[in-house]
């Protein structure tokens, strides 16, 4: 019985450390840079936290609330739905891209080089891309369901009963023929591609090496 039992914890530990292996990959590359560009002050942390919510409360303000947006339509003489679709590709574009970039070279003091390598851009993991991202995304949308389903529904019409959550009728993110996904597939595909790319960049190759000190679970 002993041995048996040493027998089945040694399999169940060797599919545990195969299946982490297929996860998690080991980059020191990563490891350094999380080292040293972990943030230390309070004021620091705060900060990075903070950087996570700025893009949503950014593009909330400029398009959701309405003396702002009124206001923008007056400078800028632009459609409604224009001035919306610009802030969306400035913030994905820009925001996610230019501020990652702009802070590691003239707040950090990294060079050119050090810079890219720290977001990741040298470098392209093809088995992660093709292999792990499509297993994570089955996964995750097993556990969306039920989410979306029990948990969010409800969630959101509580949310839309409080005033300061409401979103004028206008907004592209409320449903309906004049929503997001109104917009023709070319400028969709390329808001996509962008959104999709300068997240990746921002949270993962730039933001999670900020906050490494919140815990190995970042």
């Amino acid at each position: 019985m002993i041995l048996q039992g040493m027998t089945t914890a040694k399999s169940t530990a060797k599919q545990q450390g195969s299946l982490q292996r297929f996860f998690v990959k080991e980059d020191p590359v990563y490891d350094r840079y999380s080292a040293i560009g972990r943030a230390q002050s309070t004021l620091a942390k705060t900060f990075y936290i903070l950087m996570h919510l700025l893009p949503g409360i950014l593009a909330w303000a400029l398009i959701n609330v309405n003396s702002i947006y009124r206001a923008q339509l007056r400078i800028t003489g632009l459609p409604g739905r224009t001035l919306q679709y610009s802030w969306l590709i400035a913030i994905t574009f820009g925001w996610y891209i230019a501020s990652p970039i702009f802070l590691l070279r003239f707040a950090d003091k990294l060079t050119w080089k050090q810079s890219v390598e720290f977001l990741g851009l040298n470098r392209l993991d093809l088995r992660g891309l093709c292999v792990v991202l499509p297993v994570y995304c089955a996964l995750f949308a097993v556990v969306a369901l039920p989410y979306m389903r029990w948990i969010w529904n409800p969630l959101e019409r509580w949310l839309l009963s409080v005033s300061a959550f409401q979103m004028p009728d206008y907004t592209i993110f409320k449903g309906g023929p004049d929503g997001l996904y109104s917009f023709p597939p070319v400028a969709l595909l390329f808001l996509f591609i962008g959104n999709f790319l300068g997240e990746e960049l921002y949270f993962h190759g730039y933001l999670m090496k900020k906050v490494t000190f919140l815990g190995k679970s970042t």
